[in-house]
């Protein structure tokens, strides 16, 4: 249910938290800087600068379509600012959604290079390993060629 006051439509659940009474032509709502609504009728029973529901010191900015940005944005329709809330996020995600799957293709080819590399790596390992066998196995050859001749220079 919306209430049309001051050629404003105002929601169900604005009322004076004092008094629970809805705006009317009687009854002008205000907001205080501590965050409560109070009607003038309400206002005129409580002590000047003191909030009628939290005690504490405070001023008032009457409801209407002069009141400031920061007070008519706390009586917005909640749908129409999900949705441009919503919206905002939406770009901000996909954006760094975009650019945070960019990166992540960069690493993973990054990745797969490295995994190349590796792998290139272990073959030429084994070949060296291989070729060092080899010349390990000659080298004990010819140790064993040269042992060989000094048995037999030696004999003679």
């Amino acid at each position: 249910m919306m209430l049309l006051y001051s050629n404003r439509i105002m929601s169900h659940w604005i009322c004076c938290n004092s008094c629970f009474m809805s705006p009317g032509p009687e009854r002008q709502l205000a907001v205080t800087n501590c965050g409560h609504i109070i009607c003038n009728v309400c206002f005129q029973r409580g002590n000047q600068g003191v909030c009628l529901i939290c005690k504490a010191k405070c001023q008032i900015s009457p409801l209407s379509d002069k009141s400031s940005s920061e007070v008519q944005e706390l009586f917005s329709d909640i749908n129409a600012v999900a949705v441009k809330y919503f919206s905002d996020i939406s770009k901000v995600l996909q954006f760094q959604a975009r650019h945070q799957k960019r990166l992540l293709a960069h690493y993973q080819q990054k990745i797969e290079r490295m995994k190349e590399n590796e792998l290139k790596m272990q073959q030429e390992m084994q070949k060296m390993s291989k070729t060092i066998s080899e010349q390990n196995a000659y080298i004990s050859k010819l140790e064993m060629t040269v042992q060989n001749q000094r048995y037999f220079y030696m004999n003679l």
